[in-house]
């Protein structure tokens, strides 16, 4: 979608604060999908809000890039949907 809008695709690395946050999320979500039913439902339930929220801030930064030029956050949400799509992977395969 970024290069279709002639915008730079290659991801942009997270903040350092945020990479310790996303490393003690995945603490907890591993943490869950180990435990009981409602645990598990509870981080599918999280990691299903998350990445709606992220899709709609890559919707909403896209639109912002169109009018400014400026893809910085949609190149970020690009980085954390990829994140969190390994979070969720590597939960579900320790599952299966």
């Amino acid at each position: 979608m970024l290069r279709a809008a002639g915008a730079e695709a290659t991801e942009l690395p997270l903040p350092p604060m945020e990479l310790m946050e996303l490393l003690e999320r995945r603490e907890w979500f591993e943490g869950c999908i180990a435990g009981s039913a409602v645990a598990q439902a509870e981080a599918h339930a999280w990691a299903a809000s998350e990445r709606a929220s992220l899709v709609a801030t890559f919707g909403t930064a896209m639109a912002a890039g169109h009018e400014t030029g400026a893809w910085t956050e949609a190149r970020r949400t690009i980085a954390r949907l990829r994140a969190l799509a390994r979070m969720t992977d590597a939960g579900s395969a320790r599952r299966g």
